[in-house]
């Protein structure tokens, strides 16, 4: 936009159709617009227009609503919007509550766009909501799309589902598909939608209202993706299938060619590339270049011009060298429009091919459909391929707006699949009814993915696609060598270079984190995706400059250190220094000790020596020792990549020590919630004596394990030992055998695919049957079945109060039942930081049933006459009255920090207190966490990331 200087006065130029507008800014709040008239050659003015009570600050013209207006912004930051009624302008103010708007114009697409705060943030106009909705800004550019998963997260989060949540998350995720460029009619359609399927005020009693939106949201964005009653082409064995490729140019034709081709010969597929694009230059070499690299045949011509008959001389030579797939790459032009579509009937007509495969551009928006109609009024398309999946949106128009210069980011590389497979003004008429079979996600060979419309929208909304990822690493083959390597105890320097070779096949750090629930771009911010994969390529790089003595060497650091003119040597020849090869030298060393204490272990690999097969009684003793060398540290020096391989081949789980991986799972933010939720109702809350049904259906499971605890021998005499009766082990088989028919019991056959989960955390909730030990963390086991009870719906915000006064009470009193018929061992050397050897969770609660009960002072607890006195009607003191009747001794020296807290003069800070503890000592740093779902069953990957997500991970 120019800007021409007349006297005082700023003049500046913008455009309407077929004439040039002059709009000049002057002190007065007047628009003035000028038209040239070319036959006079002079300048007539056209309007002159009162805007503002203030100077208009910039200017633009442009489609909104349906017609042609002016758009201006004043001083103040209001939007004013001029539209032209009966040849009178009417001004429309267009609010903007947060801050206000200093530049306007419009989008590639036709959206009214807008520049506000300090930080650059680009926001877009609504008009189905109204409102404008901030899509980027220069600090947080992940898109949109994160949106979307923000909104269910707080719905998450939520302490009340009820009509007004339902509907902030119902403008979320709206305001983030129309600042994605989706199509308001497909977005005004997936509103009414899933309003149709919820009816919040009049929901079954005992449904979970998360569950029913989550789930109808996945649906219908699901459906967006998926054409109806559409059959996804694939290739058959014994018979030639040829297939062609349409598409503009620029969009990959050629390089999705090369890519499908290495995907199906890797399959053991024989494929065949012919090249009939005569009409750009170059093309012929880019085809050949890329499928030598990629070791695959290909057919073309530097002399002949007639793409039919090179289509025609190149199918009949595959099909005599008997090739299974013949891929047929066109050409695609921008200008020549008609000769584009001519051409490709007449190779549709010569080759005859079984599918037509459409590559669309990801990155163009909703300019996608008039694409995908023109080619499917010209021949019959079977399949799309979307394309540069990995690349954003720059909105150059705000570019010379904003200084320093800033390229302002915009996915939408997710529109591009909506826009292509539904009709723009119809959702349910398909613009080619095409099913999208692959994507490319980068311009490496291998970035290229079988399309899944419920995987893509699961990765999308962070909830990963763990099978996919197993699916990648098993195509590595690499178990039999790590299996040799874990059965003899050694790992050399070149087996882990192997293993980064491993980590580079399977993709980036942000697509393997992608696919892994919970994790995604959060995780992808905080460790970056550039700087783990050069870290990777510089130890490789250093690997590089080793020798065969050095790269086999078990021991490298002794080798090295040893003769200290290696390390020189090598960090000379790799180009780093001489730290960074000690740093190397270091993780391998780690490495090592890991594999040598697995090697060591007996019986591990089972009899067979099979690594699908490991000993589920050694598993304690090896996530021990994985946590040992795992120093969370570790992780940052080396980039997570490089251990997550190395997990998932060996199929164990690492226990996360570090907080901040930690506070990435969606279980954690779940457990935290429900906790202070449950501890906010318990606030001055008397004795109880009432309970809804479905608490006293969990008393009754209680109860049935209680009677089974009464009815099993512990088979030993309480002299012969201090610890760990070997009949709890019965006790554990019992409760282990009979706890998930007598969960199927109480669920009345609702919430099947919930029930294995909540089993497993009931019966972890006694203790472990291998040490014969209890500690917080099969306390935070129990947390976790309630957790899930409530998540499903069995439970609700009326049942807290009983669950922190009445369930956790009843269940504490059969955990000492246990623990004093059995002699269970407290877990951990000081029990739970000199709160009590056991619990923790029943003090955050009884502290909160006393807030506000001023006539209990909070340090009479110490008082053991007062303590037994108060245990009949509160909690807390039920709680230590335990303590005072099983300890001998002051007070202050076996319970330390109980004796702490009686200083503390308030029952509000004694609740926030343990609450903040229970979070940062027992969550975030202790191994406790580690319960909580994944160390259940250590031996399936798959199971560790699918099983277990069904509650915690909010999987649709």
């Amino acid at each position: 936009m120019g800007i021409l200087r007349s006297g005082s006065r700023d003049t500046k130029l913008v455009s309407e159709p077929k004439q040039k507008i002059i709009t000049q800014h002057i002190t007065l709040p007047l628009i003035i617009m000028k038209g040239f008239d070319t036959s006079k050659q002079e300048w007539i003015e056209k309007h002159t227009i009162s805007v503002h009570n203030d100077w208009v600050r910039c200017v633009s013209w442009g489609p909104f609503l349906m017609q042609n207006v002016i758009v201006s912004c004043s001083q103040d930051g209001h939007v004013n919007v001029l539209t032209n009624e009966n040849d009178k302008w009417i001004c429309r103010l267009l609010e903007n509550n947060k801050e206000p708007m200093w530049n306007i114009s419009w989008s590639a697409t036709g959206h009214l766009v807008a520049i506000s705060g300090k930080y650059n943030k680009l926001s877009i106009w609504n008009t189905s909501l109204p409102e404008w909705v901030c899509i980027n800004n220069e600090h947080d550019s992940k898109g949109s799309w994160k949106s979307l998963t923000k909104a269910l997260r707080s719905l998450t989060n939520s302490t009340i589902v009820d009509e007004d949540a339902f509907k902030a998350l119902l403008k979320e995720v709206c305001g983030a598909l129309v600042a994605a460029d989706v199509n308001i009619h497909i977005v005004q359609k997936l509103r009414q939608n899933i309003r149709n399927k919820i009816d919040i005020e009049n929901m079954a009693a005992g449904l979970s209202k998360r569950r029913m939106i989550q789930t109808a949201l996945f649906d219908e964005l699901v459906g967006i993706l998926e054409p109806v009653s559409c059959t996804k082409w694939t290739p058959l064995k014994g018979r030639r299938n040829i297939v062609m490729f349409v598409g503009l140019q620029g969009s990959g034709k050629t390089t999705t060619c090369i890519k499908l081709a290495h995907f199906y010969r890797k399959k053991s597929w024989k494929v065949g590339l012919i090249c009939t694009d005569t009409f750009r230059a170059g093309a012929y070499d880019q085809l050949k270049q890329g499928a030598s690299k990629a070791n695959i045949p290909h057919y073309g011509s530097y002399y002949e011009s007639d793409p039919v008959v090179i289509a025609t001389e190149g199918v009949k030579k595959f099909k005599s060298e008997l090739f299974d797939i013949i891929i047929i790459d066109t050409s695609g032009r921008h200008k020549q429009e008609a000769a584009l579509f001519e051409e490709m009937l007449q190779l549709n007509n010569a080759v005859k091919p079984d599918n037509i495969i459409f590559t669309m551009d990801a990155t163009i928006g909703q300019a996608c459909f008039a694409q995908a109609k023109s080619f499917r009024d010209t021949v019959n398309i079977g399949s799309i391929i979307v394309t540069k999946l990995d690349v954003g949106w720059n909105l150059n128009e705000f570019e010379v707006y904003l200084k320093p210069r800033v390229s302002v980011k915009y996915e939408v590389k997710y529109i591009s699949l909506s826009c292509a497979v539904r009709d723009r003004h119809d959702v349910d008429v398909g613009a080619t009814n095409s099913p999208i079979i692959f994507i490319g996600t980068g311009e490496h060979i291998d970035e290229f993915e079988l399309f899944n419309a419920k995987t893509f929208i699961n990765k999308m909304l962070g909830m990963g696609d763990i099978k996919g990822l197993i699916q990648q690493v098993e195509e590595l083959n690499i178990n039999n060598d790590l299996m040799n390597t874990l059965k003899k105890g050694q790992f050399s320097i070149r087996n882990m270079y192997e293993q980064f070779q491993n980590i580079m096949k399977i993709g980036t750090f942000g697509q393997i984190m992608n696919m892994i629930p919970g994790f995604g771009s959060e995780l992808c911010g905080k460790y970056s995706e550039v700087e783990s994969a050069a870290k990777l390529r510089k130890m490789m790089t250093i690997m590089d400059s080793m020798n065969d003595k050095e790269l086999d060497n078990t021991d490298g650091a002794k080798l090295f250190n040893k003769e200290v003119g290696r390390i020189t040597r090598v960090a000379r020849g790799s180009g780093v220094s001489y730290r960074e090869v000690q740093e190397l030298l270091l993780q391998h060393s780690k490495f090592a000790q890991m594999v040598k204490k697995m090697g060591g272990m007996k019986g591990l690999m089972g009899k067979a020596g099979d690594m699908n097969n490991l000993n589920p009684r050694q598993m304690p003793r090896l996530n021990q020792e994985i946590a040992k060398f795992m120093d969370p540290r570790m992780l940052n020096q080396m980039g997570l990549m490089i251990v997550l391989l190395m997990i998932i081949k060996f199929k164990l789980c690492l226990a996360f020590q570090k907080g901040e991986f930690t506070k990435l799972l969606f279980i954690y933010k779940d457990l935290m919630t429900f906790l202070k939720n449950v501890s906010l109702q318990c606030e001055n809350v008397s004795k109880m004596s009432k309970h809804s049904e479905n608490i006293m259906s969990v008393i009754n499971l209680l109860d049935f394990i209680q009677n089974t605890a009464v009815s099993t021998n512990t088979g030993e005499k309480k002299s012969s030992q201090r610890y760990g009766f070997p009949g709890y082990r019965v006790f554990y088989d019992k409760i282990e055998n009979e706890i998930p028919t007598e969960i199927e019991k109480f669920l009345n056959g609702n919430y099947s695919n919930a029930s294995v989960e909540i089993s497993t955390y009931i019966i972890e909730a006694f203790g472990n049957s291998t040490r014969i030990d209890f500690g917080t963390g099969h306390e935070l086991s129990f947390l976790a079945f309630i957790c899930c009870l409530e998540k499903i719906g069995f439970l609700s915000k009326d049942d807290y109060a009983s669950i922190g006064l009445y369930l956790f009470e009843r269940y504490t009193e059969i955990v000492r039942l246990v623990i004093e018929k059995f002699h269970l061992e407290p877990a951990g050397s000081h029990g739970v930081w000199s709160l009590d050897d056991y619990q923790f969770i029943p003090f955050i609660f009884g502290s909160s049933q006393l807030i506000g009960n001023d006539s209990i002072s909070t340090s009479c607890y110490t008082d053991p006459v007062k303590c037994a006195e108060l245990s009949v009607n509160f909690l807390f003191f039920n709680m230590v009255n335990y303590i005072h009747t099983v300890k001998t001794g002051p007070f202050s020296e076996h319970s330390n920090q109980l004796w702490n807290i009686s200083g503390v003069n308030s029952w509000t800070k004694i609740n926030s207190g343990l609450l903040k503890m229970y979070e940062a000592e027992c969550l975030l740093e202790s191994p406790d966490f580690r319960i909580i779902p994944v160390i259940l069953n250590p031996l399936n990957i798959e199971a560790l990331f699918t099983d277990f997500q069904i509650i915690f991970f909010t999987k649709p």
